[in-house]
């Protein structure tokens, strides 16, 4: 079982269960809420040389064809999303992440992508193993959003609100449809 902790709000400051204090404006990454993903969507980080574009009307083969030749520099299934940034878990490398990086959203079922969006890497961190029989090694990236276009903006956002409301029953697909 995993340890998290919450920090707790004084004025400009996070104040944690021990204590410390961190200036919240040092700590991005607790500026928004975190929203758990039910469902499965993945983060695809590759250099903006190999991006990954039209994909809106590709069979589930090609699109996993598609994101094998676009050469990803890493790819997992997310764990958590904010308006500033994201955490998913992936299978160790030895690849460095070079930038400048890029991600794409894209839920599992092929019906929700993102393009594009500018990171920089906050944490990459080792994940401890579930069970002591596993033998892939992995890792938790945890990423935060720069410079996004007002387009990916509103539609992160409306990503967020659906998750955080329930309206999608699944990733990228809105009540009504």
């Amino acid at each position: 079982m995993r340890k998290h902790f919450h920090l707790v709000y004084h004025g400009n400051h996070h104040r944690s269960p021990w204590g410390q204090t961190v200036n919240a404006m040092e700590n991005d990454r607790r500026r928004h809420k975190r929203y758990p993903l039910c469902h499965r969507a993945f983060a695809i980080v590759r250099s903006d040389a190999h991006a990954l574009e039209r994909i809106d009307r590709m069979s589930k083969g090609k699109l996993g064809m598609a994101i094998i030749k676009s050469n990803p520099m890493r790819m997992g299934e997310i764990l958590d999303i904010s308006r500033s940034g994201l955490a998913f878990r992936y299978i160790a490398t030895d690849r460095t992440l070079t930038s400048p990086c890029e991600m794409d959203i894209l839920c599992g079922n092929g019906d929700y992508h993102l393009t594009r969006l500018p990171i920089q890497t906050v944490e990459d961190t080792f994940i401890a193993p579930e069970s002591p029989f596993e033998v892939l090694k992995m890792k938790r990236l945890t990423v935060k959003f720069g410079g996004l276009t007002n387009r990916q903006k509103i539609k992160l956002n409306q990503l967020i609100e659906d998750i955080s409301t329930g309206r999608r029953k699944k990733l990228g697909q809105t009540s009504a449809g």
